[in-house]
């Protein structure tokens, strides 16, 4: 969830920092959001060999520029993140009724183009 606007203030002091410049040093790793960008980027919930293979890769490279990743687990999801997350979920599931009657219009639509077609 984060903090709302903390990129916004931190654009001031912030910057790139290559890899090769972290050499040596402790990086703490957020577990939850690599998790969660693994499973859009292998575009399925329930694939455990993408995650796994994300997590591989990203260790990998960061032992291969010599960093030394701590990874941080966060504890059980606080009320207010539950909270959000069933908002989230309730606005998926809108959505997706939305798009399956603007799916069924468009079927409709393309039976009736067809029959007109035909006569």
């Amino acid at each position: 969830m984060g903090v709302k606007g903390l990129w916004l203030h931190l654009a001031p002091c912030g910057r790139k920092i290559n890899m090769e410049g972290l050499e040596g040093q402790v990086l703490a790793i957020d577990v939850s959001i690599w998790a969660v960008q693994f499973m859009y980027t292998t575009n399925s919930n329930s694939n455990e060999f993408g995650i796994l293979d994300g997590f591989i890769r990203r260790i990998c490279k960061l032992l291969f520029f010599g960093i030394k990743p701590v990874f941080v687990f966060d504890g059980q999801t606080p009320t207010l993140k539950k909270q959000t997350l069933m908002s989230r979920n309730k606005q998926r599931m809108k959505q997706q009724v939305n798009y399956n009657k603007a799916a069924e219009k468009l079927i409709q639509n393309l039976v009736q183009e067809t029959m007109l077609k035909l006569k």
